[in-house]
């Protein structure tokens, strides 16, 4: 009897809790769900306890308390596992990494993300499983691995369409797009996607979002809008992401005008974010200006991207700014500044035993030096570049190179 009490009263805490978290009323949560907790474990109810300390860890993210809310997390995951209960098991899994994300652990998201994928995989949810490799998607992208992102979401595509959820497989088509975007592809794909992702919401009778997505200057707007929306807010990181995504759209919408001012506003935010993420993002706003043209623009991240790296004393971040701008500098026929920027490079990269970056930026100075007239220079570095790249098992690469040293040679005889 007294078994049958505490339950009814862990429940009716349970549901208070949960109730008060929704509404905003943190310190009733915290006391309704730590009491539920205590009465769930009592009488040996795992899943009871579980679902207690799931709301404990959302208490705590709510609060910004990311030590609490991590380690209410883990206890959940621990209960649902030891119940056998594969849904909750997932759901745990998912906040967890959300957590860990918060806690810029990417190894940790990345593990409880895939642990919720199979955990969902075992109940047959497709729909569940493929969010979680969309929760993968969305956090290699951040991290700026685009082809591991594309790869994730690709998965979660084909689940969606097994399941048969054309829905989520909008969503997916339009993350995809974004990768694109991002990782410099040609415009026709991101068009590609979200034309596909435009046709699905036209078969669930969603003819506004489709007109939407069909126009891509109308997509950049709504970016635009939500980048502004999401700074104002604190949300720094993803307002710059959505700055970039504007851009992208507007310049794919041929719109280069609003593309240079979003641009424009994008940088200096960035310059006030003295972060390894800020440097990144103004590497990404350099690439994309650069691939369509506007190589002013494209210089000017790049140098914030350097002062910025040299700044976190971050040498492999400096030594990818300088072949950057290295290789802006040659496309000018500024081929000595290309040199300064290349050499320094190299150093750089030769100290950290990055060998694979260092045999590029070999091979970036090769043609610095063929430009000057410089052939024995030239042959020197190709020949560096070579070694390099057969001291990694890039024989195909390596030898391709040797041909280059070759001609080089010949050319000279």
């Amino acid at each position: 009897m007294a078994a049958d009490e505490a339950r009814r009263e862990a429940k009716t805490k349970l549901d208070l809790g949960w109730a008060a978290l929704r509404d905003g009323h943190t310190d009733a949560a915290g006391m309704a769900l730590s009491r539920a907790a205590e009465l769930f474990a009592a009488i040996g109810d795992r899943l009871g306890e579980g679902d207690a300390n799931l709301g404990l860890a959302g208490l705590g993210e709510k609060t910004n308390d990311l030590a609490a809310a991590r380690d209410a997390a883990n206890k959940a995951e621990r209960l649902f596992r030891e119940a056998g209960d594969g849904a909750k098991l997932g759901s745990a899994l998912i906040l967890l990494g959300q957590l860990e994300t918060h806690a810029n652990d990417a190894d940790a998201a990345r593990s409880a993300f895939a642990s919720a994928a199979s955990a969902f995989a075992t109940t047959n949810n497709k729909p569940a499983e493929a969010a979680a490799y969309v929760a993968i998607g969305g956090l290699e992208t951040e991290l700026r691995r685009f082809d591991a992102g594309a790869a994730a979401y690709d998965k979660a595509r084909r689940l969606f369409v097994d399941a048969a959820d054309p829905a989520g497989e909008a969503t997916v088509l339009a993350k995809l797009a974004e990768v694109a975007a991002l990782h410099a592809q040609d415009d026709h794909q991101v068009r590609t996607y979200l034309t596909q992702a435009a046709d699905l919401l036209d078969s669930l009778n969603d003819h506004d979002g489709a007109a939407q997505l069909r126009d891509p200057t109308s997509v950049a707007a709504w970016l635009l809008k939500q980048a502004r929306a999401e700074v104002a807010a604190g949300q720094i990181a993803s307002g710059v992401k959505s700055y970039e995504m504007a851009q992208l759209m507007f310049w794919i919408g041929d719109d280069a005008e609003s593309a240079a001012t979003v641009y424009d506003e994008t940088r200096r935010l960035l310059r006030g974010d003295r972060s390894r993420a800020g440097a990144l993002a103004l590497g990404g706003l350099a690439e994309h200006a650069k691939r369509h043209g506007d190589t002013v623009r494209a210089r000017a991240a790049y140098d914030d991207g350097l002062e910025l790296s040299k700044h976190l004393n971050d040498g492999e971040l400096e030594a990818g700014f300088l072949l950057a701008i290295a290789g802006l500098d040659l496309n000018d026929g500024k081929a000595l500044q290309a040199e300064r920027s290349a050499r320094a490079a190299i150093v750089i990269y030769e100290a950290l035993g990055a060998a694979e970056p260092q045999a590029f930026a070999a091979v970036l100075l090769g043609g610095v030096n063929v430009k000057l007239g410089r052939r024995l220079d030239a042959l020197q570095s190709y020949r560096v570049a070579v070694e390099l790249y057969a001291s990694l098992g890039m024989a195909d690469t390596a030898a391709e190179l040797a041909e280059v040293v070759d001609n080089l040679t010949d050319g000279d005889g």
